[in-house]
C-alpha cells in the first residue's frame, strides 16, 4: 500500500506547524542575565542618585543586540517588573518608547513626546534607571543617549539636559544642581 503523496504532505506540513510553534513559544533567541536598575521606594523622592537605585538580576530573550536592549529597558516598566516589595520604578506605563538603537558602544532611546511629563526627580530617576541598566548588564555599552520623537532635544521632560550621552549615574543631574 502506497501513502498517497497528499497525505505525505500533508503529515509533513504538521510536523513543521508544531515545530514553528514549539520555537514560537520557547522564545527565539539568545538567553541573557541582566541587572535591572529599580528605585528603592525609600529613596524614590529623596537621597543622592547612586544610592536611590537597587540592582536586580532577571533574564531576558532576544535575537540580537538591540532587540537586548529594547527588553531590558522594558522590563523597567511596571507591569514589567519582577516581584519586589523594596523598588518600583519611573518609567511609567504611558512613557512610549519609540526606538532604540545603537552604535559605537552607544546607545540611543528615542521617546515619544506623547505623555511624557514628570517631576524633575522622575525625569532623574528615569534616566538613571536606564543608564544604569543598559551599562551594568551589558560590557559592550559605553553610554547612553536619549532622543524625543526621533530628534535631539534638550531635556526629556523640562529638567535634565540631554544634549549629551550619560556614562556614569553622576553625569544625571537636574538643570538647577548644575549650578
Amino acid at each position: 500500500m502506497t501513502v498517497p503523496w497528499r497525505g505525505l504532505f500533508f503529515s509533513f506540513f504538521i510536523v513543521l506547524a508544531v515545530i514553528s510553534l514549539l520555537v514560537a513559544c520557547t522564545g527565539f533567541g539568545t538567553r541573557v542575565g541582566i541587572k535591572l536598575a529599580l528605585v528603592r521606594r525609600d529613596f524614590f523622592h529623596s537621597g543622592d542618585i547612586e544610592t536611590a537605585l537597587v540592582m536586580v538580576e532577571t533574564d531576558i530573550t532576544g535575537a540580537g543586540s538591540t532587540e537586548l536592549y529594547t527588553k531590558a529597558i522594558k522590563k523597567l516598566k511596571p507591569k514589567k517588573l519582577p516581584q519586589t516589595k523594596d523598588a518600583e520604578t519611573a518609567l511609567r506605563d504611558q512613557y512610549i518608547i519609540n526606538t532604540v538603537t545603537e552604535a559605537a558602544g552607544e546607545v540611543t532611546v528615542d521617546f515619544s513626546s506623547r505623555n511624557l511629563q514628570g517631576t524633575a526627580r522622575e525625569e532623574q530617576l528615569l534616566i538613571a534607571q536606564i543608564v544604569a541598566t543598559l551599562t551594568g548588564s551589558f560590557s559592550e555599552v559605553e553610554s547612553v543617549r536619549f532622543t524625543v520623537d526621533g530628534e535631539p532635544a534638550e531635556t526629556l521632560m523640562g529638567h535634565v539636559p540631554i544634549e549629551t550621552g550619560f556614562s556614569r549615574l553622576t553625569d544625571v543631574q537636574c538643570r538647577n544642581s548644575r549650578g
